[in-house]
C-alpha cells in the first residue's frame, strides 16, 4: 500500500502579472489581477507596490494615475509576520 501525505498549507510557487505594461491618462484607474500558480494554493493573498506614488498610488489591486512619468508596479505573495 502506497501512502502520500500532504502539508495542510499549499504554497505559492509563482505570480506573474497580468499585462506587462499599462499605460494610462491621469486620472484613470485599473484593477490588476494577478495570475497565482498553483491554482489550488492555500492563501492567495497578495499585496501591491508601486515604485513611484507621485505617478501611480495603488490601493488593494486598484491602481489610479496621478501624475506623468513611470512606475513600477510590484506583486508580492502577503505572507504572515508574527
Amino acid at each position: 500500500m502506497s501512502v502520500t501525505v500532504y502539508a495542510d498549507d499549499i504554497p505559492v510557487t509563482s505570480i506573474t502579472a497580468e499585462q506587462s505594461e499599462i499605460s494610462l491618462i491621469v486620472g484613470d484607474t485599473k484593477l490588476l489581477y494577478p495570475v497565482i500558480a498553483p491554482n489550488d494554493a492555500t492563501d492567495k493573498t497578495v499585496v501591491f507596490t508601486t515604485s513611484n506614488s507621485d505617478v501611480v498610488t495603488v490601493t488593494d489591486n486598484s491602481i489610479e494615475a496621478v501624475g506623468t512619468g513611470d512606475a513600477i508596479i510590484t506583486v508580492h505573495w502577503q505572507v504572515m509576520i508574527l
